[in-house]
């Protein structure tokens, strides 16, 4: 008897990128619908759900699956900014009364949340969203959202990030990490240093160089994380104490 061939054809979203995905320029385009429409006082569940991945809205095709062109993203960007500056004091005076929904409306909440302050607005009005976006506990192997606070232009972002950086340095101590808990240390300490290239001024400069002096030049990881380390600490020396973070 011949054999029976079944050949699967998997088909991969062409951008995708981190985990995140859009399949053509449809989804991105119905996505970027239902957050004008939420910002514009919907609180359809179809609409919440779908407004919430500001990935396949920055990043999705255009129309006729090109890629997006810097300035368009810079465009959806900006629109993403303009929808959850509306969203957030909207939920802030009127609550959702059905509990699932409202809980699926918080995670867009979130996701503005974090939007906006690292895109720059720590607050909108009298509502904290800086304090928002920094709540929480955090470890060496989950780290605090650094970058997020860095792009805030708070003035509370530097210490966040040094203390935040200094508690995972301290947590790690002279742990023997391996495999998973390497990595996530590894990447923790790169978006540590990412964050401090925007926010550490000439004052850091004595904890920069106990960073650098603490990382290996060996190994490509390392040597990524001294290279990084060493680019923050020369930015950090030309910012006088006191400056302002970087945006």
């Amino acid at each position: 008897m011949r054999a029976l061939v079944v050949l699967v054809v998997l088909v991969l979203p062409r951008f995708a990128f981190a985990g995140d995905w859009c399949m053509d320029n449809e989804q991105q385009s119905t996505m970027a619908k239902a957050l004008a429409k939420v910002a514009n006082g919907s609180r359809e569940l179809e609409h919440i759900d779908s407004a919430s991945d500001f990935w396949c809205i920055v990043h999705g095709p255009m129309k006729g699956e090109k890629d997006p062109t810097d300035v368009e993203q810079a465009k959806r960007m900006a629109s993403i900014t303009d929808a959850c500056s509306k969203i957030i004091p909207a939920h802030d005076k009127k609550k959702i009364a059905e509990a699932e929904k409202e809980e699926r409306f918080m995670w867009l909440v979130t996701q503005c949340t974090k939007h906006l302050v690292e895109n720059g607005v720590p607050a909108i009005g009298e509502h904290d969203l800086f304090a928002d976006a920094t709540a929480g506990k955090f470890t060496w192997h989950d780290p605090a959202p650094y970058l997020t606070a860095a792009g805030s232009g708070d003035p509370r972002a530097r210490l966040f990030v040094l203390d935040q950086f200094r508690t995972a340095i301290a947590a790690v101590g002279t742990k023997k990490l391996r495999g998973w808990q390497q990595e996530a240390w590894e990447n923790h300490r790169l978006a540590a240093i990412a964050a401090l290239e925007k926010v550490a001024t000439a004052e850091d400069l004595p904890f920069l160089d106990q960073v650098i002096a603490a990382t290996p030049d060996k190994g490509r990881k390392e040597k990524k994380i001294l290279a990084a380390a060493k680019q923050a600490r020369e930015v950090a020396q030309s910012r006088p104490a006191g400056s302002p973070p970087t945006k």
